[in-house]
């Protein structure tokens, strides 16, 4: 009874022995300490101290990391979502001057105080033909190879600054053929129909002389009568006398002496 007790408990021994030196071993087992993440590779790829974990917005660039001071550079340096902060912005496009081009708009785009620099000036005014107004001086101030466009009412290709006289009628501008009888001084030379006008068209029927010798404020003056069938415009006209001495007749609106 004794031996066969025996037996089993040596034979239970054995096989407790044999089943722990037979457990198989994990060799993949993690060995990451406690706590630590074996799937998570930390880099600083540009090697400035920051890693993208830790909020460096652009790890190819060592010049950019949280913390850094801004640079007027067009890039973000110090990887808080804004660019150039801090920096001046004339036109207020938000982009700095710094880094802004000059666009030709009438502003300063680079705030280098000069604005629409590098840009045309054809009337050498200071301002660039692409915001300059055209004005009636003979110039293209807009540079749109036009000179004074919108200063030629009556289309005769004299504008109100070029010498004609009435841009409001077209058969009227220098060098016109002056027309008999129409009122108007076609040919802007201060004269209405003076071609019409024949000798002793107009004749003299008073002349007040030298009032100094008469108390009259007006001083001297002529009275004209037309005898012809036609109106006869004194615009122009010259007065000479005897002595040589000229006056020439001139006037905004016609001077016209009614015939009869």
């Amino acid at each position: 009874m004794k031996l066969h007790t025996l037996a089993l408990l040596t034979l239970s021994a054995l096989t407790l022995a044999a089943c722990k030196d037979d457990a198989p071993v994990n060799e993949s087992e993690d060995s990451t300490p406690a706590g630590g993440d074996s799937s998570v590779t930390v880099t600083d790829a540009d090697a400035d101290g920051v890693t993208p974990a830790d909020g460096d917005c652009d790890d190819a660039n060592p010049a950019v990391y949280p913390g850094r001071t801004e640079d007027c550079n067009g890039v973000d340096d110090n990887c808080n979502s804004i660019i150039d902060e801090g920096f001046g912005d004339a036109d207020n496009d938000k982009t700095a001057d710094c880094v802004d081009a000059e666009d030709c708009d009438g502003i300063d785009n680079d705030g280098d105080g000069v604005a629409d620099e590098g840009f045309g000036d054809a009337d050498g005014d200071g301002i660039a033909d692409c915001v300059g107004t055209e004005i009636c001086d003979g110039v293209d101030n807009n540079g749109d190879g036009r000179v004074d466009e919108g200063y030629d009412a009556d289309g005769d290709g004299f504008t109100q600054c070029n010498e004609d006289c009435n841009d409001a009628d077209a058969s009227a501008y220098p060098g016109a053929s002056e027309v008999a009888g129409d009122g108007s001084d076609n040919d802007c030379d201060g004269s209405i129909d003076e071609e019409g006008l024949a000798e002793s068209s107009i004749w003299f029927t008073e002349i007040m002389v030298n009032p100094a010798k008469v108390t009259d404020p007006k001083g001297e003056w002529i009275e004209l009568h037309n005898p012809g069938t036609e109106p006869v415009y004194l615009n122009g006209l010259t007065l000479t006398s005897s002595s040589g001495e000229s006056h020439i007749i001139t006037s905004a609106s016609p001077l016209e002496i009614a015939a009869g």
